[in-house]
């Protein structure tokens, strides 16, 4: 994210393309003092929006929800040019999550964002590349599945199975990984 302006983390659903974004972005929040190979300026962001866009299926709800994150007032004005207004001169990150949805319809709208604010970095998660100039694609691969005949303890270490209870949990506090359910996990 630091070197390129446009990265997309590629990869299939539930992969980890957002966590991976979103601890991206909490590490370029949190650590603006990082020992790394580029100049201080360019590892801070005067701004760092999460824009989620997996309820989007067109163009202009994705402004909306871009407007929404930024908390910008349009006022009946274009969202677009309000966009462009409201990050005029500053440095900011928009991770832009779930667009494969949107990349026929509102690709432009990243392309436009980029064209117009030379200070703006943009990082997306897909499962479809957005394919317009400077995009740096991170492809996330899935991950690996433990044996069919893996132990419980075995399968409870394997990241995939770890991922999915993990995913579980959170629907379910009391799911668990048994005997009983680790072969079809």
């Amino acid at each position: 994210v630091l070197g390129h302006r446009f990265v997309t983390v590629l990869g299939p659903g539930g992969s980890g393309k957002t966590r991976i974004a979103v601890e991206v972005a909490h590490s370029l929040r949190a650590r603006a003092d990082w020992p790394l190979p580029v100049p201080a300026s360019e590892v801070s962001f005067d701004l760092i929006a999460f824009v989620p866009l997996a309820a989007c299926s067109q163009r202009a709800q994705a402004l909306d929800a871009l407007v929404s994150a930024l908390e910008i007032a349009t006022q009946g004005r274009d969202p677009l040019a309000a966009v462009l207004q409201a990050l005029a001169g500053r440095r900011v990150l928009l991770l832009l999550d779930n667009f494969e949805q949107l990349v026929d319809d509102a690709a432009d709208v990243v392309a436009t964002l980029l064209s117009a604010l030379p200070l703006l970095h943009v990082l997306v998660t897909s499962r479809r590349a957005l394919d317009l100039d400077g995009e740096q694609v991170f492809e996330l691969l899935a991950l690996p599945l433990p044996d069919a005949d893996a132990t419980t303890d075995a399968a409870a270490a394997n990241p995939a199975v770890a991922l999915f209870v993990e995913r579980a949990r959170a629907v379910r506090a009391d799911f668990h990984l048994s005997s009983r359910n680790r072969g079809a996990l």
